[in-house]
């Protein structure tokens, strides 16, 4: 079994990855990235930085610094506990499951209601959910939602390249 294989093994069972993932990439503003997945599962897995790096091949302290500023900082944002120190990245795994993201025996579901702070920046809270078909729905409306607001991204983007690229079309026009 590769590494891959072995944390999605661990990790699969009792954590809810894909509206992890989601919700993550929400946090950050894109997609997460495959490594990212892969050290966020072996967190997930309770497994520390220093055996995620030994099981991929890496350098312990790398890893580490690489969690620090990206996995960490998402997961931080989306519990709500930017103010708190790492002193432990078993912390992540109590944050994650205490906004509803570790799956229960009975297989409870969750759900989120995502609202906007002062500085447009995404919050999530834990709402219980009445029912297991109006949970998935409104899942699949933040999914929804975290598209259109990466696709307005995308928008906004190519704006300020046409822009850019008018800007040098009228540049080259004035020096004939």
């Amino acid at each position: 079994m590769n590494t891959e294989e072995w944390f999605a093994s661990e990790a699969q069972n009792a954590w809810d990855l894909e509206r992890l993932y989601t919700d993550l990439a929400k946090a950050k503003g894109r997609a997460l990235s495959p490594t990212e997945k892969l050290y966020l599962r072996g967190l997930l897995s309770g497994h520390s930085p220093a055996e995620i790096a030994k099981k991929c091949h890496k350098s312990a302290g790398g890893v580490k610094v690489y969690l620090s500023t990206t996995v960490y900082q998402y997961v931080k944002f989306l519990a709500n506990k930017e103010n708190e120190k790492l002193e432990n990245w078993t912390n992540i795994r109590k944050w994650l499951e205490g906004i509803g993201y570790k799956r229960s025996s009975s297989d409870k579901k969750n759900i989120f209601k995502f609202h906007k702070s002062g500085n447009n920046n995404t919050r999530c809270q834990n709402v219980n959910s009445p029912s297991t078909g109006e949970t998935e729905l409104k899942h699949e409306l933040e999914k929804a939602h975290l598209i259109n607001e990466q696709l307005q991204k995308e928008i906004d983007y190519l704006k300020q390249q046409v822009n850019l690229l008018n800007q040098m079309v009228n540049m080259l026009k004035s020096g004939e």
